[in-house]
């Protein structure tokens, strides 16, 4: 499954990480960014069919993050 998400951060010079967690599995996310805005994107293969909770964290470089 592709999964991909979107950030804005007012500070246009910091850089960022992300992060997914599906259920209790983290693993990092591919950061595009310019200006201040960008998106994150990132594939997961599901071993079996179920209900799964999916977070995306992204963090700056001054350590701020946001859901």
């Amino acid at each position: 499954v592709l999964f991909s998400g979107g950030f804005t951060d007012p500070n246009t010079g910091d850089t960022h990480t992300a992060t997914w967690t599906i259920n209790s599995v983290v693993f990092p996310g591919t950061v595009w960014e310019s200006g201040g805005s960008g998106s994150v994107w990132d594939t997961f293969s599901f071993g079996v069919a179920g209900i799964y909770h999916i977070s995306l964290t992204v963090t700056d470089n001054q350590g701020a993050s946001g859901y």
